[in-house]
């Protein structure tokens, strides 16, 4: 889901023509350009030992190149270029690595961090734009998490098991983190460890997932295959219309938002399925007195649905829109939705209750980062079970606003720490 809104909000290249060699990706006249591998959605596997595993980041995949005598390169999982759309991490790429040696090819994410956590929500506004200012790239700062390394001195790697593909890459990320203060970072990833405990550890740290990947395995360039095994966190939670796209008749296109514990209005996604003809006339009837020239989001405007304009969304004062079932990020909830048994009654609501991620009544009281990111290294160190069951309430008490990226990485610091099965 997040690949397709991805690689909809991504400039194209134009008048490059794109071959296929090997499955692999090339756009004729450039450097050549390789295709992501692309995981396949499932369950954690249960033969832990053969298998490695990675948090999901709730961002949008990007590839790099850089040294070999060229200049660096970004493009999408779609092959189009987009270095000039993050010439902060091209600049760092440069500093790194283009000191004269063999051409380095990257495969990560790219993310926007809103207080220290990933927010694709934040990313939308960086999306699509096909140069980024320097104001901008100041206001949306952005993160690359390069979590595979393709070639390195020249050489391709395509064929090296992940393994040992992860092991060059930590010699990068060494350099990367001797220079300091780069928008690059090297996300973990645990050896070995049961795929239940890693996906309850996600769930614990507000994590959008967990990614499988065999140990031995081989690099699918352009593939989507099983030797990868991406498995989302989905939450339900009750969604609010904040603004929708249609005709002066009808609705086509649903802007979702929810309110976070702390009572905070946050976007959640947009939504064009699963209402009828009849309903969506029903509901453009009805929001004609809800209407507002403002998004009621405080700060930016909330992100248009993908192929239309913020002039072209209808914003709304906020009103109860359904049960949503949808991917959770580690920061709140992402950027796709799904909403199940649309709810006919639209009432309007002034702050969070009924229309909280929450649910009904008052939030909860949640740990601060500080307390929750302590909580996460105490049960690393426990290094039993006991360590999971407080990972776990750890993360339940931790507000999905609030939840600290620090936390995260303070578990990656103890990524072996956790118990063995």
């Amino acid at each position: 889901m997040a690949g397709a809104r991805c690689a909809a909000a991504a400039p194209t290249t134009s008048r490059m023509i794109r071959t296929e060699c090997a499955g692999q990706g090339t756009i004729a006249g450039m450097s050549r350009l390789i295709a992501p591998m692309l995981a396949t959605a499932g369950p954690p596997p249960d033969d832990d030992r053969s298998w490695s595993f990675e948090m999901k980041y709730d961002g949008c995949r990007l590839l790099a190149s850089v040294g070999g005598g060229r200049e660096p390169e970004l493009w999408t999982r779609n092959l189009n270029i987009v270095t000039a759309s993050y010439p902060e991490v091209a600049e760092a790429l440069s500093t790194a690595f283009g000191g004269g040696g063999g051409r380095i090819v990257l495969d990560g994410e790219i993310v926007a961090m809103d207080r220290g956590r990933p927010s694709f929500g934040l990313l939308q506004r960086r999306l699509g734009v096909a140069h980024a200012t320097k104001p901008l790239q100041r206001r949306i700062p952005v993160t690359y998490l390069p979590f595979d390394a393709l070639v390195r001195s020249g050489v391709e790697l395509l064929q090296v098991p992940y393994l040992d593909r992860r092991a060059e890459l930590a010699e990068l990320g060494s350099v990367i983190e001797k220079i300091g203060g780069l928008p690059i970072t090297v996300p973990p990833s645990w050896d070995s460890q049961n795929g239940r405990v890693m996906l309850n550890a996600a769930r614990s740290a507000q994590m959008e997932g967990i990614v499988a990947k065999r140990s031995n395995s081989m690099y699918f360039a352009g593939q989507r295959n099983r030797a990868w095994i991406k498995t989302a966190i989905r939450t339900r939670g009750t969604v609010l219309a904040i603004g929708f796209v249609g005709s002066s008749r009808s609705v086509a296109t649903l802007v979702l938002g929810a309110y976070t514990a702390d009572g905070q209005l946050e976007q959640v996604g947009h939504v064009s399925s699963g209402l009828s003809v009849a309903a969506r006339r029903r509901l453009r009837e009805e929001f004609r007195a809800l209407e507002r020239p403002t998004s009621p989001l405080e700060g930016d405007p909330a992100a248009a649905p993908d192929g239309y304009g913020e002039g072209d969304v209808s914003w709304l004062t906020p009103v109860t829109g359904g049960r949503g079932r949808f991917p959770r990020t580690h920061l709140g909830w992402a950027h796709t939705s799904l909403v199940q048994g649309h709810t006919p009654r639209y009432r309007p609501r002034a702050g969070p209750g009924r229309g909280s991620v929450e649910g009904r009544g008052k939030p909860p009281t949640m740990l601060s980062p500080q307390d929750h990111q302590q909580a996460v290294l105490n049960a690393a160190r426990a290094r039993d079970w006991v360590a999971v069951t407080e990972l776990r309430e750890a993360g339940e008490r931790c507000t999905r606003s609030r939840t600290s990226h620090v936390a995260v990485t303070t578990l990656s610091a103890r990524r072996r720490s956790l118990p063995p099965t």
